[in-house]
C-alpha cells in the first residue's frame, strides 16, 4: 500500500515588473519564466502515519550542448510544516493556489531564494527537488532520499544589436551615418536603464580602447525595439569651441540594466580586446600591404579581420583573417593593386573581432569587441632602398656640458646637462601622376627622442629651483625648439658611460593640396635611429689599513685611477706625488730606546748593518721605504732623514706605495695627488670615504692617535680611568695611548689593558712575586731597565698622566733593620704615585732564621713589601689575617682586604 503522501514542484515569478506591487504567479513544469524565480516543493501528507517530511535540496541543471551545462544547488529561503487551515503560508498566499490536493491534511513547503536565477541562460533547465520522510513505527523508518523533477524555460534580459561603424563629418552631412537599432528581450516585462556609449576610433584612451566621446542613459520598456541617432556632440571629451566631435569613424556600445543589480547585459564583449595593430605600406620592393593585429583574450576568437575605408569614409573591402590570441600576431597580406587609390588618402584600416564565449552569454551568443583603426596614406616615399642618403633620417647633434665626472662627487655635481640640437627629417615623395603636392615633393617632419639609455644612471629634468627630478620611465620629447635639454645623473661607480638616444621621425605633415580636415597625412615612417655621447666617470683613491703599528714593519697601500682608459680610449695614467706626514714619538715605545732595539739581533732583523749605529735615521715613526718599484723617494728634511716625498717613476693608473714603521705608537697620514690627462691635478680620497682626501696610518676615525682596530679604542688618548680592580682611586698613571703604544717586559713588547690597573715589577734576583697576585692587580715582570727606573719614560705628545716607576724587587742577606736596630725580613722604600722609584728588599737569610722550613714565609713577605709599594692599607682590614698584617698570618688572603686595597693614596 502506498504511503499517504503526495508531492509537487512549481515555480513562482512575476511576469510583469512594471506594475507595483508586482503580481506573482505560480508556474507548472514546462512554463517560461524570467527574472527572480522561486522554486517551491510542496508535500501533502497524513499526519500520524508520517511523522516528518524534509526537503534536502533543490538544484537546477542547464539543458544545453553549446557548452558544459551549468549545474548548481540553490539556497533555501524557508521551509515550514502547516496544518490544512494555514495553507498556503502568508508570504506566498494567492500566488501558488494549486498544491497537491490528495486530501491527507498536513502540508510541508520549502522555497529557494528568488535572486539566484537572474544569471540563468535563456534555455530549458531541469529543476530537481530531493526529499525524504519518516514513517511512524515501531520502529520509525526513513523513506528516501526521493526526487521530483520539472522543466522550466528561462527568458532573461538581453540586449540585441548588430555592430555598425558610424560615419561622422560635420562639414559633409551627406556622408554622415550615425543611426543604429537595438532591441531589448525578456519574458518578464520591465523598465530598463539603457546606456549608449559612442567611441572615437581615431584616438585611444589610457587602456588602449577607442576614446569615449559621448554617453547618454535612456529608460526603455522591455521587451521592445528601438532606434538611436547620434548628433555628433561630445559630452565626455572636450572639443573646443562647441564640443562637436571631429570627422571620422566611430563605434558604439549598449549597456542595459534593470532595477535589480544582477539583471543586465551589454552589447560588446567583456573578454576580447584588440590590443595591438600595425599596417606596413608597400615599398619600392614590397608591393603588398602587411596588416597585423594582436588579440587579447583567454581563448581564441571566433572571427577576426580588417575592413578598408576610403577618404570619404566609404567601405572599400572587408577581409577575414586568423583569430589567434596574444602573443601570436595575426597577419593579412593585401596586394597594392587591389586598393583603389583614385581618391587619394588617407586609407583607413578598421580591425574587428568577435569572441567565442557562448558559455558566459545568457543567449549563447558570440559578442564583438570594440573596433580599432589604423590610417595609411597613398603617398609613396623615397626610402633607403633608393640609395639616397639625402632623404635618410640622420640623428641630431648631441653635446654635454662635461665629459669627465668624479664618482665621489656630490649628487648635484654628478649631473650632466645634455643639449640636443633641433633637426628635421625630410621625406621625398615619388608620385608623378599626379605629381606630389608637397613643395619640391619634400615633406618635413619633426624628430622626437623616444628613448635614452645610460647604464645605472638616471635621466631626468630640473625643477624651477634647479633640483634634479629623475624620470621613472622615459618621456618622449619632440625636438621643436632650437635646443632641447635633458639631464643625466651619473652613477657613483667608475667606468665609461655611453648615453644612447633613440630618435624617430613623426611621420606626419600637412599636405597643401588637401583640406585641413584631412591633414596631417602620413609621410614615410623611417626606422628609429640611435646616436650616442660618451662620458667618463672616474675616481682617484688610496687604500687605508687598520693595522697595529710596530717596530720594523712594512705597510703597503694601493693607489688607483679608474677607469684605466677614458671614453675616447685614451689612458688616464698620470704622474703621482705623495706626501707622508708622520708622528715623531721618542724612541720606539714607552720604555725602549732606538739604540737598544737596533742592537737586538731579532728586533733589528733586515736592517742594514751600516744603519744599526745611526738611531737618528729612525726618528720619524713612518717613512717611505727607500727602494720602491713604483716610486722615487726623497726627504723634505735631510737629517734626520724624513723620507716623506714619493714621486711615481712613470705615469700610472695603479701603484703600490710601501711605508716603513719604526714605532709601536706610530700615526700619520698620506696626501696623494695626480695630474690626470684632461682632468688636471686632483687629490686622492681614502677608499670608500669620498670626502676624506688623505689616508690615515693607521685608520683613526676618532682622532686619538690609536688604531681603530685596537680592542680598547673606546676613549680619549689621555684617559686614565682604569677601574679593575675597583678599589681605591681610578687610573694607574698610564694613559690609554701609553697603554696602546706599549712597553717592553721580559724582552718582548706588550700592549696593556687600559681598563685594568697595571703594576710593573723588576725582579732583580728572580724571587718571584709571592702572594702578591692575590691582590687582583695586573702586573708585568721585568720591564726594560733604565737609570731612572721609569716605565713611562719616553713621551712627546702630551699623553702622559704622570710618571709611573717600576718596583725594584731585590734580595739581601742580613742587611735590614728597623729604627730600633732589630733585624727585619723585608723593607720597602718609596711608593707608587710619589714620583719616586720603589725598592722592595727581601732578607731571605733572616726569613729562614725566623721561619725555618716554612713554604709560606717567603711568598708572604714578598707580597707584604710589594703591598707597601702600592700602598695597601692593613688598618682597614676588619676581619681575618692578610698579607698586610705585621706578623706572619694564619691565612694568606681575605676577600675584605681585596676590596680595601689602594693603588695610590
Amino acid at each position: 500500500m502506498a504511503d499517504p503522501i503526495s508531492v509537487d514542484l512549481h515555480a513562482r515569478w512575476a511576469p510583469d515588473y512594471t506594475i507595483s506591487p508586482p503580481s506573482w504567479q505560480c508556474a507548472e513544469g514546462g512554463a517560461t519564466v524570467a527574472g527572480e524565480v522561486e522554486f517551491h516543493f510542496v508535500a501533502n501528507y497524513q499526519a500520524g502515519p508520517i511523522m516528518q517530511v524534509n526537503c534536502q535540496k533543490i538544484e537546477i541543471i542547464e539543458q544545453t550542448d553549446v557548452h558544459t551545462p551549468d549545474s548548481r544547488v540553490l539556497e533555501l529561503a524557508f521551509a515550514k510544516t502547516l496544518p490544512p487551515p494555514n495553507y498556503p503560508p502568508p508570504n506566498i498566499s494567492n500566488h501558488c493556489s494549486n498544491p497537491p490536493s490528495a486530501g491527507f491534511g498536513m502540508y510541508y513547503i520549502c522555497a529557494t531564494k528568488k535572486e539566484q536565477t537572474l544569471s540563468c541562460h535563456n534555455v530549458a533547465y531541469k529543476v530537481r527537488a530531493t526529499y525524504q520522510y519518516i514513517l511512524a513505527g515501531p520502529p520509525p523508518r526513513v523513506v528516501g532520499p526521493l526526487t521530483i523533477e520539472r522543466t522550466f524555460i528561462f527568458g532573461n534580459l538581453i540586449v540585441i544589436a548588430q555592430p555598425k561603424i558610424l560615419k561622422w563629418d560635420p562639414d559633409n552631412p551627406a556622408i554622415c551615418d550615425t543611426t543604429f537599432s537595438y532591441s531589448l528581450s525578456s519574458a518578464q516585462k520591465k523598465n530598463c536603464s539603457v546606456t549608449i556609449n559612442i567611441h572615437n576610433l581615431d584616438v585611444l584612451d589610457n587602456e588602449g580602447k577607442p576614446l569615449l566621446v559621448y554617453q547618454t542613459t535612456l529608460t526603455n520598456p522591455c521587451p521592445g525595439n528601438y532606434s538611436f541617432t547620434w548628433d555628433g556632440t561630445a559630452n565626455q571629451t572636450p572639443y573646443p569651441p562647441n564640443n562637436i566631435a571631429p570627422a571620422g569613424l566611430y563605434t558604439f556600445d549598449i549597456i542595459v540594466q534593470s532595477s535589480c543589480p544582477y539583471d543586465g547585459d551589454k552589447m560588446r564583449s567583456s573578454a576580447l580586446k584588440i590590443a595591438g595593430h600595425e599596417v606596413n605600406e608597400p615599398t619600392e620592393e614590397i608591393t603588398k600591404y602587411e596588416i597585423k593585429y594582436l588579440l587579447q583574450d583567454t581563448k581564441k576568437a571566433s572571427q577576426a579581420g580588417v575592413e578598408l575605408y576610403d577618404i570619404d569614409l566609404g567601405s572599400m573591402m572587408s577581409l577575414q583573417g586568423p583569430s589567434e590570441i596574444s602573443p601570436t600576431w595575426n597577419n593579412i597580406e593585401l596586394e597594392e593593386t587591389a586598393v583603389d587609390m583614385s581618391k587619394g588618402g588617407p586609407h583607413i584600416f578598421l580591425f574587428w573581432a568577435i569572441d567565442d564565449h557562448k558559455e558566459t552569454d545568457k543567449a549563447h551568443r558570440c559578442k564583438p569587441a570594440l573596433e580599432v583603426i589604423d590610417k595609411k596614406h597613398v603617398h609613396k616615399w623615397k626610402t633607403e632602398v633608393n640609395k639616397s642618403d639625402e632623404f635618410k633620417m640622420t640623428p641630431p647633434n648631441i653635446t654635454v656640458d662635461k665629459e669627465y665626472i668624479r664618482a665621489s662627487d656630490d649628487d648635484k655635481d654628478r649631473i650632466v646637462k645634455i643639449t640636443i640640437a633641433k633637426k628635421e627629417d625630410k621625406d621625398k615623395c615619388t608620385l608623378t601622376d599626379p605629381a606630389c603636392s608637397f613643395p619640391n615633393g619634400v615633406a618635413k617632419n619633426l624628430i622626437k627622442v623616444v628613448n635614452g639609455e645610460g647604464g645605472t644612471g638616471k635621466f631626468g629634468e630640473l625643477d624651477a629651483e634647479g633640483n634634479f627630478i629623475p624620470w621613472n620611465e622615459w618621456k618622449e620629447i619632440e625636438l621643436k625648439d632650437d635646443y632641447t635639454y635633458i639631464y643625466y645623473k651619473c652613477p657613483d661607480t667608475t667606468g665609461v658611460i655611453t648615453l644612447t638616444f633613440t630618435f624617430d621621425d613623426i611621420p606626419m605633415a600637412d599636405d597643401p593640396a588637401k583640406p585641413q580636415r584631412l591633414n596631417p597625412i602620413n609621410t614615410f615612417d623611417d626606422e628609429p635611429i640611435t646616436a650616442d655621447v660618451k662620458l667618463t666617470v672616474w675616481d682617484f683613491t688610496i687604500g687605508e689599513i687598520s693595522l697595529m703599528p710596530s717596530w720594523n714593519t712594512s705597510i703597503n697601500l694601493i693607489l688607483k685611477i679608474l677607469p684605466p682608459k677614458d671614453h675616447n680610449g685614451n689612458s688616464l695614467s698620470a704622474p703621482m706625488q705623495l706626501v707622508l706626514y708622520s708622528s715623531m714619538e721618542p724612541e720606539v715605545c714607552k720604555n725602549k730606546t732606538i739604540s737598544s732595539i737596533l742592537q737586538d739581533p731579532n728586533l733589528s732583523l733586515g736592517i742594514p748593518e751600516d744603519k744599526k749605529n745611526k738611531p737618528w735615521d729612525f726618528m720619524w715613526d713612518l717613512q717611505f721605504t727607500e727602494e720602491q718599484d713604483d716610486f722615487s723617494i726623497s726627504s723634505t728634511i735631510s737629517y734626520p732623514p724624513q723620507r716623506n716625498i714619493a714621486n711615481s717613476k712613470e705615469p700610472k693608473t695603479s701603484a703600490y706605495i710601501k711605508i716603513d714603521c719604526w714605532d709601536y705608537g706610530a700615526h700619520g697620514y698620506i696626501v696623494a695627488q695626480a695630474n690626470i690627462p684632461n682632468i688636471g691635478v686632483v687629490l686622492a680620497h681614502a677608499q670608500n670615504k669620498p670626502k676624506k682626501y688623505y689616508a690615515e696610518i693607521p685608520v683613526d676615525e676618532n682622532d686619538n692617535y690609536i688604531s681603530d682596530s685596537w680592542a680598547y679604542d673606546n676613549g680619549g688618548a689621555n684617559d686614565d680611568d682604569d677601574n679593575d680592580p675597583s678599589y681605591g682611586t681610578k687610573g694607574d698613571g698610564i694613559s690609554r695611548y701609553d697603554e696602546y703604544r706599549g712597553f717592553f717586559a721580559n724582552g718582548v713588547h706588550i700592549r696593556t689593558n687600559p681598563n685594568a690597573k697595571d703594576v710593573f715589577i723588576y725582579d732583580e734576583n728572580n724571587l718571584g712575586i709571592g702572594y702578591f697576585s692575590k691582590t687582583g692587580l695586573t702586573y708585568h715582570l721585568n720591564p726594560e731597565p733604565n737609570d731612572d727606573h721609569k716605565v713611562t719614560r719616553y713621551d712627546s705628545t702630551g699623553h702622559l698622566g704622570y710618571d709611573q716607576f717600576y718596583i725594584r724587587l731585590k734580595e739581601v742577606q742580613n742587611e735590614l733593620f728597623d729604627p730600633e736596630g732589630n733585624m727585619v725580613s723585608g723593607r720597602c722604600t718609596g711608593f707608587l704615585g710619589e714620583n719616586v722609584s720603589s725598592v722592595c728588599q727581601i732578607d731571605t737569610a733572616h726569613l729562614e732564621l725566623l721561619y725555618p722550613g716554612s713554604p709560606d714565609a717567603k711568598p708572604w713577605i714578598i707580597a707584604h713589601e710589594l703591598g707597601h709599594a702600592v700602598t695597601l692599607d692593613w688598618r682597614e682590614c676588619s676581619v681575618g689575617w692578610c698579607i698586610m698584617q705585621q706578623r706572619y698570618p694564619r691565612y694568606i688572603y681575605c676577600e675584605v682586604c681585596k676590596s680595601l686595597i689602594k693603588l695610590h693614596p
